[in-house]
């Protein structure tokens, strides 16, 4: 152990890599803003009430101040306005419809039946354009059993893109 004065020595505190060293004028800084920061922390959990109503009161005052100085903000009306057209040159656009036009298109719908829905009224409520469609539901003796009778059962159909049925379930 040694006694008397020895060197003072002062530690570095390193910030990101530990090859990077603060800079001088920071090292001495460090522990008044530890300080500081220990102080402000004693201070909001002694006068806990008196932070959240300082809190309060400054956003309130943040609030009032915001509808005070709305009505000073031009109106976006009176705002200079600039009408800019450009031609866009679609490349491929005529490829791309007739690729959208050979795909075959099937449309999915639901809904619920009623109690006094004919084969027709059901099927138009749900798009489907068939008359040999409405006609099979009206002669087979199991599609009126399931479709007829109480309502309130869901009916979905598949549908092709002429409005003929494809699928029923119910």
């Amino acid at each position: 152990m040694l006694h008397g004065p020895g060197p003072v020595v002062q530690p570095v505190y390193r910030c990101g890599s530990p090859s990077a060293p603060l800079p001088i004028g920071i090292v001495p800084l460090l522990p008044s803003i530890g300080r500081a920061f220990q102080h402000a922390q004693t201070f909001a959990v002694t006068h806990r009430r008196a932070v959240s109503a300082a809190t309060i009161i400054l956003l309130g005052g943040f609030a009032i101040t915001a509808f005070g100085i709305a009505p000073l903000a031009p109106d976006a009306a009176d705002l200079p306005q600039r009408l800019v057209s450009q031609p866009v040159a679609v490349e491929g656009l005529d490829k791309q419809l007739e690729a959208l036009a050979s795909q075959a298109l099937t449309l999915n719908r639901s809904d619920i039946s009623r109690g006094t829905d004919t084969p027709e009224s059901l099927l138009a409520r749900l798009g489907v354009v068939d008359p040999s469609a409405a006609r099979f539901l009206r002669s087979d003796a199991t599609a009126r059993n399931v479709l007829g009778g109480r309502g309130g059962k869901l009916v979905q159909v598949r549908t092709g893109d002429d409005g003929a049925l494809i699928e029923l379930g119910a």
